[in-house]
Order: structure tokens, then sequence, then C-alpha cells
């Protein structure tokens, strides 16, 4: 468990930890559909471990060695586990069970949101740089949503008081019936979300 004076600058100390001493928690409760997986995937493989996990100790393995559960970073620890990738760039927080819960919602919650002409225009210049199949593979469009901001047939220039992203919650009778529902407004070059709530 190593650092650098840069990586404690920060306020907090960086440690790398054998990929053997982490394990998902059980109980995390954010969601990520197969085909975002496959972007994190891509862009771990393109760009390397770019993100610190965040985790806190447990002895569920071994009385002889610290070992991990992981608050922040589930999904790209199974990605890790595939790529054998170690050791995995973390911060260590002692946490009580609920601390270790409120701390991964938030985590999971606060990322903030896109303008949407910045965010167009993000994606035009990485498509001008880049080909249109690298640009899909790696961020959260879809080939038709990408074709559709480059050629600037996304949706009406919104209004001067719009901000953010406008979502629609949609219940329905079980997970066949969100898969097809997912399935049908991704086709239609909708940006969905799978939740389980």
């Amino acid at each position: 468990m190593s650092s650098t004076p840069d990586e404690r600058a920060s306020g907090f100390t960086v440690s790398w930890l054998p990929l053997a001493q982490l394990h998902a928690a059980g109980w995390n409760a954010n969601r990520v559909d197969d085909a975002t997986l496959k972007k994190i995937r891509r862009s771990i493989e393109l760009f390397d471990v770019l993100e610190n996990s965040v985790v806190r100790p447990c002895h569920c393995e071994s009385i002889w060695e610290t070992h991990y559960e992981v608050i922040s970073g589930n999904h790209r620890l199974a990605i890790y586990q595939q790529l054998e990738i170690t050791p995995v760039p973390c911060v260590i927080r002692e946490l009580d069970d609920g601390m270790a819960r409120i701390l991964a919602d938030t985590l999971n919650r606060t990322r903030g949101h896109n303008d949407r002409e910045a965010y167009e225009e993000l994606v035009r210049v990485a498509a001008g740089m880049h080909s249109a199949d690298t640009v899909a593979s790696l961020m959260m469009e879809t080939e038709k949503t990408l074709a559709m901001i480059l050629h600037d047939q996304a949706r009406q220039t919104p209004p001067a008081h719009w901000r953010g992203i406008h979502q629609v919650v949609v219940e329905v009778a079980g997970p066949d019936e969100q898969q097809a529902l997912y399935e049908r407004l991704s086709g239609e070059g909708f940006s969905c979300k799978l939740l389980t709530m």
C-alpha cells in the first residue's frame, strides 16, 4: 500500500491493492446494462485504469491479510477480474454498514449532467477526430443517436430555460416487460437506463 506525495495532496491516499483482496459488495444497488458494461470495458482497454475504487476493510476471506469490500467501482471490479488487471488503485475508508451504503448511493447519484449544447459540441469534436465507430463504442451514444447529433437532427433547439436531462419514469409489471420497453425505446433512439426500485 504505497502512495506518492501528489496522491496525498488532495486529502486522501491512493493505495494499490491486489485484485485478489477486493470483493464486490453484494448489497450494491447500482445496475448497468450489458451495452454500458461493454463501453466501460472498452474504455479501460483503451485508456487503462484511470479511476480509483473506494473500498472499506473487511475480514471476509483471510485472517492473515486484510481484504476489502468495494463501495464504489463494483462494475469496474468485474472488468478488472475479466482482464486480470492488478493491482487496483483504491481509496480506503473505515465505514460501518450504514455509512458504506450512504456513500455508495452518493457516489452513484451525484455525477451531475451534461449541458446539451456543450455535450453535442464535445461529441462533434470527438467524431471529427475519430471514427463514428470508435466514438459509439466508447461514449454513451448509440450509432443512431450519434448520427442524429452529427447531422443536427437530434431535436429542436431547446428553450432558453432548458436545463439538464428530462426524464420519464415508467412503472412496468416485471423484468420481461421492462426489458421489452427498454429495447423498444432504445431502438427508437432514446437514451435509456434500466432501474429497479
